[in-house]
């Protein structure tokens, strides 16, 4: 039992695939979770919708769920964190709150000829030098001329000035406020298209590009603040006191409060972020974006993020029918024997960073008759973390960072021994893998606890992750680079042949 003068935080991790809440001590001690799943539609090849009342009852369903089980009251909760997946486009009626369309989701492709015009018509560098992102059909921005163009309620509501946007955040919040909140975070706005980075605001210039002049956009907050009451039912009103992008959530999770400080998120996408100090940098091959914005002061972050995590063995297996549950993916893709040489690149939404071929198809090298499902499993293990050190080694050119350094890892896939001794492998350097694999939920409760002064500053962080299993490196260095030139080969292979069409 709970002692009843003892105060808890409830951090809300909305994600793609489901809706996590969570119970942390004041002290940032983990005490309990409730998942509520969630299912995304793909009404065509390569797009992706969630239902939006979907998301908002699994927000409601796992904390009273939660605070059910733990027998907390109200009462008792100091605050409430809430980070949410990013990227995502949802336009709604200001009046009535009711969306125009399906959320469209993150991984979403629909406006690629889009972003490929943008880029032919000489509109990238521009877009990037404003937005700190490379020109991606992810953003939510490059979304808004499809919805207007195939969405008569979008273009009405529009012209009658009642059109809202939000991504994974402000239409959510304003439900669960009964309409009083109309708020984003920077952290998020950061990743919208419509952000200017290094005035940390909305950019007029950028709604005219993608057709959103017009458009109601959320009020932009710091990450940590009493930003107001949320009602989840059945008498449970808490106040709001954290908010921030899923990823960069994840990076405070992590302790990477520090310039250089790098982690990589293994879920749906490998994502990794770098934390790159109080300005903005411009990288070639990988977005900047700002990882929170703490009373006035932001914090940015290099960012490289590929949809080649989870959504890899997703794949598998719904076309494949691979039967292994998670727990035995790492003991099947070790006892397979022989298929040494199978390669696969895994673009099966295009190549992300650090290539951007959205273009690109997915391709598999390698193949004979002894191939098997288990051989299919292990190579698309070893292509995540292929995957993931160039993400890394992109990185350390760019910055000129250390590439000897651990990495720090969380994430659901990261409880995977194969992988993540194989990411040490492929790095030739230690993988530090937290001790709480959920570090979304760790970094808004840090908010939190930053917003109710229990904590003075973001300093106070460093260290305070738990820390879990340490991956050294076993691979000898022969076999570690004739391994990576295997495999950069057969992407430079994708990259020549889809260019060429």
């Amino acid at each position: 039992m709970h002692n009843a003068l003892t105060q808890y935080i409830l951090a809300i991790d909305q994600g793609t695939s489901g809706t996590s809440a969570s119970v942390y001590d004041l002290a940032g001690g983990f005490v309990a979770r409730s998942d509520a799943p969630l299912a995304s539609t793909s009404p065509q090849a390569g797009w992706v919708e969630q239902d939006p009342y979907a998301i908002l009852d699994s927000i409601r369903t796992s904390v009273r769920n939660l605070l059910a089980q733990q027998g907390l009251s109200p009462a008792r909760i100091a605050g409430v964190g809430l980070a949410n997946q990013g990227e995502s486009l949802l336009l709604w009626d200001t009046i009535t709150g009711e969306p125009v369309y399906n959320l469209i989701g993150w991984q979403c492709t629909r406006s690629l000829d889009l972003c490929q015009r943008l880029v032919t018509d000489g509109l990238s560098a521009g877009f990037t030098k404003r937005t700190g992102l490379q020109v991606h059909p992810e953003w939510p921005a490059t979304k808004i001329p499809w919805v207007l163009d195939n969405v008569p309620e979008a273009r009405r509501l529009l012209e009658k000035g009642r059109l809202a946007f939000s991504m994974g955040d402000a239409w959510l919040l304003y439900h669960l406020s009964h309409g009083v909140l109309f708020i984003s975070d920077h952290s998020t706005a950061s990743r919208s298209g419509f952000y200017n980075l290094q005035e940390q605001e909305w950019d007029a210039s950028l709604l005219h590009l993608f057709r959103g002049e017009g458009l109601l956009l959320p009020a932009l907050v710091d990450s940590a603040g009493e930003h107001g009451a949320l009602d989840f039912g059945d008498g449970f009103r808490l106040p709001l006191c954290g908010l921030a992008l899923d990823q960069a959530s994840a990076l405070l999770g992590q302790g990477c409060v520090l310039p250089g400080e790098l982690k990589i998120t293994y879920g749906t996408c490998i994502s990794l972020w770098c934390n790159v100090g109080k300005a903005p940098v411009a990288a070639r091959h990988l977005d900047c974006s700002l990882a929170w914005q703490v009373a006035g002061i932001p914090a940015f972050a290099c960012v490289g993020e590929a949809d080649t995590g989870s959504s890899v063995l997703t794949w598998l297996r719904k076309k494949f029918g691979m039967p292994w549950p998670d727990e035995q993916l790492a003991a099947v893709a070790r006892s397979a024997v022989g298929g040494d040489e199978l390669v696969f690149v895994p673009a099966l939404k295009g190549l992300d960073a650090p290539y951007a071929l959205p273009k690109a198809h997915g391709v598999i090298y390698g193949l004979d008759t002894t191939t098997g499902l288990d051989h299919l499993l292990r190579a698309a293990l070893e292509s995540i973390a292929f995957n993931a050190a160039d993400l890394v080694e992109s990185l350390a050119q760019e910055l000129d960072l250390d590439a000897t350094l651990p990495v720090r890892v969380d994430g659901g896939m990261a409880a995977n021994e194969y992988l993540m001794q194989f990411q040490a492998d492929i790095l030739g350097r230690p993988v530090l893998l937290s001790g709480d694999l959920e570090a979304t939920s760790r970094g808004v409760t840090s908010l939190v606890r930053l917003a109710r002064r229990v904590i003075p500053g973001l300093q106070t962080l460093r260290g305070d992750t738990p820390a879990g299993r340490v991956y050294t490196p076993q691979m000898s260095e022969a076999e570690r680079e004739e391994r990576k030139m295997r495999w950069k080969k057969a992407v430079q292979d994708v990259i020549r042949y889809y260019q060429s069409e």
